[in-house]
C-alpha cells in the first residue's frame, strides 16, 4: 500500500508546486466569472428596460474576445508572464468594483466591455503557461483537470448568485468577483514558471525575431479546430431553444430543468478526466474526431428523444463527448503550437469559438422559429455528422500521408504542418560569438560572465531538458526526484535574475557549450537503449554530471562573489549551489539503489 501510494503521489500532477497554485486559482475565478455573469443579467433584468438590454449585455460580453484577439496574442506572446497575469488581474478587479456601484445601463454596459477587454488577455496568458508548469506528457492531465474544475465551478456559480443577491443584493457577489482576481493575481506573482516571450526558442542570443504562425498550417490541427468551432455554433443553437423542447415537448418542470443541466455538467466532467490520459497526437486526434461523431449523434437523439430519460441519457452522452473534445482539441493545440506563437494561437481560437457564439444568437431564434425545437436539434446534429465524418476522414488521410513520406534526421524535421519563419535580426552567427565578446578586465566582469553562462544552463534545464528527462523516466522515486528538482530549478533561475539586478545588469542568458554537450552526448547514447531500467539507470549518471557540473560553477561564482564584497549576490548563490549538491547526493543514492535492483534480477 505504501508504495502504491507513493507512485500516485509520484505520477499525480498535484505534486507540481506551480500546478497547485494555478489550477485552483483559475477555476476560482471562473466561479467569480460565471457568478458575475448571472449577477449582472438579473440587475439587467430589474432595470425593466425590456429583453434587447440582456441581449446588449451578452453581446458587450462576447465582442471583445473576437475584435481584441490579435492584439491579445501578440501581447501574451511579448510581455512577461508574471507582468501581464498581474496588470489584467488588477485591471478587472478595478472593473468588479466598479461594477459593484450600480449605474445606468449604459455604464453596465461600458465596464463589461472593459472586464471583457482584460479577460481576453488574460485567458490566454494562463492557458499558454500550462505547458511550463508541468511536465510535457502531462499537458493532457493538466488541461483535463482545469476543465473539470472549471466545470463544477460553472454549476456552483448561479446556485451562489441567486442565493447571494437575495440576500445581500447585487454588489456583494460582484466584489467576491474582484477578490476572485486579486486571489489570481497573488498566484500569479508566486508561480515559479515562466514562458520565453518575444524569442524562438534556439536563436542565437540577443536576438530578436519576428515569429509568422498560421494556425491553417498545421494540417492536423487547424481542422480539428473548424469542427469545434462547427460544434460551438451547433450547441450554442441548441441551449437556445432547449428549454422549449425540455420543457415545452417533453414536459419537464423547472426543478427537473435544472437536474437535466446537472446531468450536462456531469458528462462535462467526466468526458475531461477521462480524455486526460496520455495519448500520443495520432490517438488523441482520432479520439477528438470520434468524440465529434458522438456528439452528433446525441444531438440527434436528443432531438428525437420520445421521453425525458431518453433526453437525459443522450444529454449525458453529450457532455461527455464535449469533455473529451475540448479537452483533446486544447492539448494538441498546446503541444503542437511552438512556445512563442503560443499565445497569439490561443487568443485566435477563443476569438473563433466566441464568434460562433454570438453567430449562434442570431440563428438559434431563426431556427426555432423555422424549424422547431425538435428540428433544430435534429437539424444541428445533422450538420455536426457531417463534419465529424470529415474530420475522421482528414485525421486518417494527415497520418497515412505522414506515414509515406521520408524521415528527415530529427535535428532538421520541423513539426509537420506547422512551420514557423523566424527571422533574426540582431545576433551574430554562433562561429562569431567569440571575436564579438566584450573584453573582460576585472573580476566583475568575470563574475557577470559566468552568471551568464550559469542562467542559459538553469534556463535550459528547466524548460526543456528536465521536463523531456522526466518523460523517459520509469522509476517513481526518481521520476519525482526530477519534478521536485525542476522546481527548484525554476527558483534558481529567479536567484540568478536577482543577482544580476543587485549588479545592475540585464539578465541576458550566454550559451554554454558544457551544457549544450553533456546534452547531445545524453541524446546519442539513450536513443540506443531499449530497456526501461537500464535507461533510469544512464539517466541517473547523466543527471550527476549535470550536477558536478553546476556546482563547480556556483563554487566558482561564490568565491567571486565573496572576494568583491557582493553579500546578498553571495547568498543567492548559495541557496542555488545547496540545493544542486542536495539533488546530487540524491540521485546518486537512487542511481545506486537502482543498479543493485537491476543487477540482482
Amino acid at each position: 500500500m505504501k508504495q502504491l501510494l507513493h507512485g500516485f503521489c509520484a505520477n499525480s500532477i498535484w505534486r507540481h508546486r506551480d500546478v497547485r497554485l494555478v489550477l485552483p486559482a483559475r477555476a476560482l475565478s471562473s466561479f467569480g466569472d460565471d457568478m458575475t455573469l448571472i449577477v449582472l443579467i438579473l440587475r439587467v433584468y430589474d432595470l425593466g428596460v425590456g429583453p434587447w438590454s440582456i441581449t446588449a449585455l451578452l453581446f458587450c460580453a462576447a465582442f471583445p474576445v473576437v475584435v481584441l484577439a490579435r492584439v491579445a496574442g501578440r501581447l501574451v506572446d511579448s510581455v512577461p508572464f508574471r507582468k501581464l497575469a498581474l496588470i489584467t488581474a488588477l485591471w478587472q478587479a478595478s472593473c468588479c468594483v466598479a461594477l459593484s456601484l450600480g449605474g445606468p445601463l449604459w455604464t453596465t454596459l461600458a465596464l463589461v466591455l472593459l472586464l471583457q477587454a482584460g479577460h481576453v488577455v488574460a485567458g490566454p496568458t494562463w492557458q499558454a503557461l500550462i505547458p511550463n508548469i508541468a511536465g510535457r506528457d502531462e499537458v493532457g492531465r493538466v488541461v483535463s483537470t482545469s476543465q473539470a474544475m472549471n466545470t463544477v465551478a460553472m454549476v456552483a456559480a448561479p446556485a451562489v448568485a441567486g442565493l447571494t443577491v437575495a440576500a445581500v443584493g447585487y454588489a456583494a457577489p460582484l466584489l467576491i468577483d474582484g477578490a476572485t482576481f486579486l486571489a489570481l493575481g497573488a498566484a500569479a506573482l508566486a508561480v515559479h514558471a515562466r514562458r520565453k516571450v518575444g524569442v524562438e526558442p534556439g536563436a542565437a542570443d540577443g536576438a530578436e525575431t519576428a515569429t509568422p504562425f498560421s494556425l491553417r498550417a498545421d494540417a492536423l490541427l487547424w481542422p480539428l479546430i473548424v469542427g469545434l468551432c462547427v460544434f460551438v455554433l451547433a450547441g450554442e443553437v441548441t441551449n437556445v431553444v432547449e428549454v422549449f423542447l425540455v420543457r415545452g415537448t417533453l414536459g419537464a418542470s423547472s426543478a427537473t430543468f435544472g437536474l437535466v443541466g446537472a446531468v450536462l455538467a456531469a458528462g462535462l466532467v467526466v468526458g475531461s478526466v477521462a480524455a486526460g490520459r496520455n495519448a500520443s497526437d495520432p490517438a488523441r486526434a482520432m479520439r477528438a474526431a470520434l468524440a465529434a461523431g458522438g456528439l452528433a449523434l446525441a444531438l440527434v437523439t436528443a432531438g428525437l428523444a420520445p421521453t425525458l430519460s431518453v433526453f437525459a441519457v443522450a444529454w449525458l452522452v453529450l457532455g461527455v463527448m464535449n469533455g473529451l473534445l475540448n479537452v483533446d482539441v486544447t492539448t494538441l493545440l498546446l503541444s503542437r503550437t511552438p512556445e512563442p506563437a503560443r499565445g497569439r494561437a490561443l487568443a485566435t481560437v477563443n476569438a473563433m469559438a466566441r464568434a460562433s457564439t454570438l453567430g449562434a444568437m442570431a440563428l438559434g431564434g431563426a431556427a426555432g422559429t423555422l424549424l422547431g425545437p425538435r428540428g433544430s436539434f435534429v437539424a444541428a446534429g445533422a450538420v455536426s455528422t457531417v463534419v465529424a465524418v470529415a474530420l475522421v476522414l482528414r485525421v486518417r488521410r494527415f497520418f497515412r500521408e505522414s506515414r509515406a513520406e521520408p524521415a528527415e534526421p530529427a535535428s532538421r524535421a520541423p513539426r509537420r504542418g506547422f512551420r514557423i519563419r523566424t527571422r533574426v535580426r540582431t545576433a551574430p552567427p554562433t562561429n562569431e560569438r567569440r571575436s564579438s565578446m566584450a573584453t573582460i578586465t576585472e573580476p566583475r566582469e568575470l563574475l557577470i560572465n559566468d552568471m551568464k553562462a550559469m542562467l542559459y544552463v538553469e534556463q535550459r534545464l528547466a524548460e526543456d531538458v528536465l521536463p523531456e528527462l522526466s518523460g523517459q523516466i520509469s522509476n517513481s522515486e526518481f521520476k519525482a526526484g526530477v519534478e521536485e528538482h525542476l522546481e527548484e530549478t525554476r527558483r534558481h533561475v529567479e536567484n540568478l535574475e536577482r543577482a544580476f539586478e543587485l549588479l545592475g545588469e540585464e539578465p541576458k542568458p550566454d550559451k554554454s557549450h558544457a551544457i549544450d554537450g553533456l546534452v547531445a552526448q545524453h541524446d546519442k547514447v539513450v536513443k540506443n537503449i531499449e530497456s526501461d531500467e537500464v535507461r533510469d539507470i544512464f539517466n541517473a549518471g547523466a543527471a550527476a554530471k549535470t550536477e558536478h557540473l553546476e556546482i563547480a560553477a556556483y563554487e566558482g561564482m561564490i568565491t567571486t562573489a565573496d572576494a568583491l564584497g557582493e553579500d546578498e549576490i553571495k547568498k543567492l548563490l548559495e541557496e542555488n549551489l545547496d540545493e544542486e549538491e542536495s539533488a546530487l547526493k540524491t540521485v546518486q543514492s537512487v542511481c545506486k539503489d537502482m543498479t543493485q535492483e537491476t543487477a540482482a534480477v
